[in-house]
């Protein structure tokens, strides 16, 4: 009904009702991949696709962030052999994790060598003292966090049943992802 009569309500009114439809649209985003990532067996979940160009998976993924992140990405036409869907979740939690938690600049870094693709997201921020361990912790949130305490967690067991490895350099904050590609 308010979205109907949104031209009706005062601007102030229709401010807050955009803040919370998007609010709401993020919960669902996170509800339906909390859902799909719990109900789903770990490994079975992964269906690996050869993927033609891995610039122009990481380049969607980095769409989202309206330049806030400085990129460099592997050469157009490098091929990798991966789950697009839990790539790219992958990236964008720990995209997200650094423009919300982090400092500026943010710097995505990617390369794809002899069938390793390894994504470095690197921020201004000082994660001195915290481990990964703690981080990827259920529902481990910050004081500031909108989230769930999810992200990171789901990172590290994808990666993890990816074959991978994640790791974390504390100052500055540097996660640095590899997968078998």
């Amino acid at each position: 009904v308010l979205s109907e009569d949104y031209d009706k309500l005062p601007p102030g009114a229709q401010d807050g009702f955009l803040r919370m439809a998007g609010q709401v649209s993020r919960l669902n985003r996170v509800i339906a991949l909390s859902e799909r990532y719990l109900t789903s067996g770990s490994k079975d979940r992964f269906r690996r696709v050869q993927i033609p160009c891995a610039a122009e998976l990481l380049q969607s993924v980095l769409a989202e962030y309206d330049g806030r992140i400085e990129a460099r990405l592997p050469p157009v036409g490098q091929p990798l052999s991966t789950d697009p869907h839990w790539l790219a979740v992958c990236v964008r939690n720990l995209c997200s994790n650094a423009i919300e938690h982090g400092a500026a600049p943010v710097m995505l870094d990617a390369s794809l060598v002899e069938n390793v693709l390894t994504v470095v997201v690197t921020d201004g921020g000082d994660l001195d003292g915290v481990a990964l361990e703690e981080l990827c912790g259920a529902f481990h949130r910050g004081d500031e966090s909108k989230g769930l305490g999810l992200g990171l967690q789901i990172v590290a067991e994808t990666v993890a049943d990816l074959g991978g490895t994640l790791e974390l350099t504390t100052r500055p904050t540097r996660f640095e992802m590899r997968v078998s590609a």
